[in-house]
């Protein structure tokens, strides 16, 4: 089974990495899950001036044998996550780019299904191509969200905006939420 793992390091430049195997620090979005204190077990580093980061990512796993099966996970891995300030707008705006992550998986989910007439068993690439372009697009937007939620700092204001603007654009998509018993199956 191939794997792909797109990784969002806010606050500093995107990184792209594939093969990221499974642990027990990954924490798989859920609509009913609520960040608490325990997903930011990495320690802070000392150059950078924010509150907190979490490490979200898009993580894409598939196989082709007489169908496609693929599943697309959005992710936030404990032991890369840090925050110095434990406070519930805090743990609100890192739910943010959770959710925002989230958005961008049901954005692949869908764009996968589109073209899966264009999918050959030997030939992943639009797979791959769909992942890395619409994951930058989800690194643009993560940038832009901290810019407008945190300068200047906290602005409780752009915040609730973006709140509202989040929830709508998962309702958007519900169709594309992640099924949890099974993997996503693709009959040519």
């Amino acid at each position: 089974m191939k794997y792909l793992y797109l990784l969002a390091f806010f606050f500093s430049t995107s990184n792209l990495e594939s093969g990221c195997k499974k642990t027990n620090n990954l924490i798989i979005w859920d609509q009913h899950y609520q960040l608490t204190d325990d997903a930011f077990k990495s320690k802070e580093p000392a150059y950078l001036n924010t509150l907190a980061e979490s490490f979200i990512g898009l993580r894409v796993e598939y196989e082709y044998r007489d169908t496609l099966v693929f599943d697309v996970l959005c992710t936030m891995d404990k032991s890369k996550s840090w925050m110095i300030e434990n406070s519930i707008y805090v743990l609100k705006h890192e739910k943010g780019h959770f959710d925002i992550g989230e958005i961008y998986a049901r954005i692949l989910r869908k764009s996968i299904f589109s073209v899966k007439k264009s999918i050959k068993p030997a030939n992943f690439k639009i797979i791959d191509s769909l992942y890395y372009d619409i994951g930058k697009k989800m690194l643009d937007e993560q940038r832009k969200y901290d810019t407008a939620t945190t300068i200047p700092a906290r602005n409780r204001e752009a915040q609730s905006a973006w709140n509202l603007s989040i929830q709508k654009r998962l309702d958007s998509l519900d169709g594309y939420k992640r099924n949890k018993s099974e993997k996503l199956r693709l009959k040519r």
